[in-house]
């Protein structure tokens, strides 16, 4: 897939068939999409990192795109730099060094609020060493590990994962 930089798109993905994100596509691979979220009132929203088998489609120029057509891409490259060299599975060593919240989001259809301590190579499989967070309280709520072959989507810097790293500095 070709993407044009500074064009907003609709990304739909086939776990979230009735809505869709509003973005700048920052990268993409035979792999991954990497996009930049934007939120309702056109402000920039954060970033989130989707398998390209997961999406289902994406639309240009529509009339709905229209009233986002202020909205600007936000260069993010100071929280994480994106090459042809990504895979959804090397990007993880990079959360790990810039210690992101981040929110994961399983194909269990789970959602959760972590930072990853460790990553380690299993069997082939990479695993994730994640001190957990929730949602409701903002304070740790204990270790996880998970397979990343298990994670759809995860997303960093939005503005309410921003609030909740704030609220944990607390």
């Amino acid at each position: 897939m070709i993407f044009e930089k500074n064009k907003l798109y609709e990304v739909y993905t086939d776990y979230n068939e009735e809505s869709f994100f509003v973005s700048y596509i920052i990268f993409s691979s035979e792999e991954l999409v990497i996009i930049e979220k934007i939120d309702r009132n056109g402000e920039y929203d954060g970033i989130s990192v989707l398998r390209t088998d997961s999406i289902m489609k994406i639309n240009s120029c529509t009339g709905y795109l229209k009233k986002y057509k202020d909205s600007k891409y936000v260069d993010k490259s100071d929280i994480l730099t994106f090459t042809k060299d990504n895979t959804f599975h090397n990007i993880w060593e990079k959360i790990k060094k810039s210690n992101l919240l981040i929110s994961l989001y399983t194909l269990d259809e789970t959602n959760t609020f972590a930072t990853v301590e460790k990553t380690s190579l299993e069997n082939d499989c990479v695993i994730l060493e994640l001190s957990v967070y929730s949602e409701d309280q903002s304070d740790f709520d204990g270790f996880c590990q998970i397979n990343v072959e298990n994670i759809q989507e995860f997303s960093f810097d939005t503005k309410y994962l921003r609030f909740i790293s704030n609220q944990l500095l607390r």
